[in-house]
């Protein structure tokens, strides 16, 4: 029986939760963590983040495939993957390990810090 996807949330926050507790003690740890990536308050984040993108970001934190065989894997053109891979890269969510002619992408960040608001926003309702 598959694990419902709040039963998977769930077992993943208290693995963050375990992480963190342990951190405290051994602070060293914490320098394994990728840096977190800002998304501008300007970017679209739904757009940014659609479900074709997730599924991407998901795919490469699993395997590694090279651009082609991601686009099969996920029923995709291949144009439509490397758009969707430029713009992910662009954000600093992967990068691209080269060997040959392939390209592989590779995921950078596992946090995402989306601000609800700009600074400059902030900033008038603060003054």
């Amino acid at each position: 029986m598959s694990a419902t996807p709040r039963t998977r949330v769930d077992r993943r926050l208290e693995e963050v939760r375990r992480f963190l507790h342990t951190a405290f003690d051994h602070p060293e740890l914490l320098e394994t963590l990728p840096e977190e990536v800002y998304v501008p308050a300007e970017v679209d984040v739904a757009s940014l983040f659609a479900p074709e993108r997730l599924a991407l970001l998901h795919r490469i934190a699993r395997s590694t495939n090279t651009v082609g065989e991601l686009a099969r894997s996920l029923h995709r053109k291949v144009p439509a993957v490397s758009r969707d891979l430029r713009l992910l890269e662009s954000h600093g969510l992967i990068r691209f390990r080269t060997e040959g002619r392939r390209k592989y992408p590779e995921l950078l960040r596992h946090f995402v810090v989306v601000p609800l608001h700009s600074r400059r926003e902030h900033a008038t309702a603060v003054a």
